[in-house]
């Protein structure tokens, strides 16, 4: 362990709980990255972010895709104890079976320079806490170094569980709102009279409503009077 850079304060490095807590203690000098003295802008700026969000999210970065996480994210990873083997560490090394389903996503992000999101139906020995197989929509995106190159890669992972509902009409339009519920467009449902039966949850926020009131609305209330010919 490093007691100069132990020391020493970062403001970027503030906050961030038991992982906050292991990064500021890891001994940085001896990975590829070298002392957080010398670490770029782009850098430290996501850092501060990945650590104060309470969003699962890790960070790759560099050429060896040197691994940051917080802690919702070690959550997923598993036992503590597989906090150290992957900190510092190129990719997810301490969970080959989680790269394995992450990697092609990170190395078309860095090649692309564009973010994207791929769902994870089965994230490997993963479970929430109501012991219900959990998936995961995970979303990627570019972190641009100082000279434009994409120099690593931010991700961000929101859990879905599937709830089993009495009266779900099918698991097509189960499917359906799962994905729905995790966009940022409007996205919503209506019988022959125009009448909502489901809006998402951006949706939702978009309008100003709760879903107990969805059934005293009409889908035109939504609209201008002047789109409704091109829209219903």
């Amino acid at each position: 362990m490093n007691t100069k850079n132990q020391a020493k304060v970062y403001s970027f490095l503030q906050g961030g709980g038991d992982t906050g807590q292991l990064i500021r203690q890891h001994n940085w000098t001896e990975t590829p990255i070298g002392s957080p003295d010398g670490w770029p802008q782009p850098l430290r700026t996501t850092l501060g972010i990945l650590l104060n969000s309470s969003a699962p999210s890790f960070l790759l970065w560099g050429k060896e895709l040197i691994c940051f996480f917080n802690d919702a994210f070690g959550k997923i990873l598993g036992d503590k104890s597989i906090y150290h083997k992957t900190l510092g560490k190129p990719g997810l090394s301490a969970r080959p079976d989680v790269w394995a389903l992450a990697e092609a996503s990170v190395r078309q992000v860095l090649s692309n320079k564009e973010g994207l999101s791929r769902e994870i139906r089965h994230l490997p020995g993963h479970r929430d806490e109501t012991h219900q197989e959990a998936h995961y929509i995970f979303s990627y995106s570019p972190v641009f170094d100082e000279s434009g190159e994409a120099g690593g890669v931010f991700a961000t992972c929101m859990q879905i569980v599937e709830q089993k509902q009495p009266g779900e009409q099918n698991d097509e339009l189960a499917h359906f709102k799962l994905l729905a519920d995790n966009i940022t467009d409007f996205v919503g449902m209506c019988d022959m009279d125009g009448k909502p039966f489901y809006i998402n949850q951006s949706g939702l926020q978009k309008v100003g409503l709760k879903n107990e009131d969805i059934s005293q609305t009409r889908f035109r209330d939504f609209f201008f009077p002047e789109d409704l010919d091109s829209i219903l």
